[in-house]
């Protein structure tokens, strides 16, 4: 599939907290999520259709794009879907959840006239319980960030937590003076929040059974507003227990092969 992205910029959602007083370097951060499919709706109509000769033609705006002008030619079955083939970066921060891979991509600009030197970049991940570096280029800085550059790299780590998170960047850097002028050391932070959602939501149920036997129903909620694929569902009981899966018996398919119990492997109640 061909790819089509769209301009990088700072999304509000992770807006910058910055402290008073001008910076040469300041960060511009983005999330990296992953792209989504441009679908267009396949029921389409000119204009011309509705309106007749009611309104000039002149006034009729033109079709803005391919699939608009050829709406009727169905080449291929696909074509009624309307996915037009082209993937699209999400044009606002969105929802992060917890278990997934955070990817961002940073920027450090140089928005003055003067050299920016020995640049050091640090960014950590803040939680309430740690701090997790990400990035940290102390032992070998940049040379320089001339006037009007920047320096770009992209940081990623597995979310573990719920709950609000801080992206700590901050940058250390002498400016170019005149020969024989000490040049002063400065350190401009940044900070960056978003919270961590979970993404279901796990409910059970405790029921006492025979010969000290313990029923327990796990009922699992998808709690975003996208579709989840569940691929497995598994108990873990403590080290003193075991537990068996309960479930309807396995009845025979059409093809004589064996037909898993509804909810999948892992699914349903379980017996400690």
């Amino acid at each position: 599939a061909r790819s089509r992205r769209r301009v990088p910029r700072v999304f509000p959602a992770m807006a910058a907290s910055r402290p008073t007083g001008a910076s040469a370097l300041q960060f511009r951060v983005m999330r990296l999520p992953r792209p989504t499919l441009e679908i267009e709706s396949p029921l389409r109509f000119a204009a011309e259709d509705l309106l007749g000769t009611c309104v000039p033609r002149d006034s009729i705006p033109h079709p803005s794009s391919e699939a608009f002008e050829r709406r009727l030619d169905l080449f291929a079955a696909e074509d009624a879907s309307g996915m037009s083939g082209m993937l699209l970066l999400p044009q606002n921060f969105g929802v992060v959840h917890l278990g997934e891979t955070f990817a961002s991509y940073v920027s450090v600009s140089n928005s003055s006239d003067r050299v920016a030197r020995d640049v050091a970049i640090k960014v950590e991940l803040q939680t309430n319980r740690r701090r997790v570096a990400l990035f940290d280029n102390a032992v070998a800085p940049l040379p320089a960030i001339q006037p009007g550059a920047s320096y770009d790299f992209i940081v990623e780590h597995d979310l573990k937590e719920l709950g609000a998170h801080t992206l700590a960047c901050s940058v250390g850097y002498a400016e170019d003076v005149p020969a024989g002028v000490p040049a002063d050391r400065r350190r401009h932070p940044q900070h960056f929040k978003f919270d961590v959602a979970n993404p279901v939501a796990v409910r059970t149920k405790v029921r006492p059974g025979r010969d000290g036997a313990t029923f327990l129903e796990a009922c699992v909620e998808n709690a975003t507003k996208t579709p989840l694929l569940l691929s497995a569902a598994t108990f873990e009981p403590a080290p003193r227990f075991t537990c068996d899966a309960v479930g309807p018996p396995k009845s025979a398919g059409a093809n004589g092969g064996g037909v898993p119990p509804r909810g999948g492997p892992g699914g349903g109640g379980g017996r400690s």
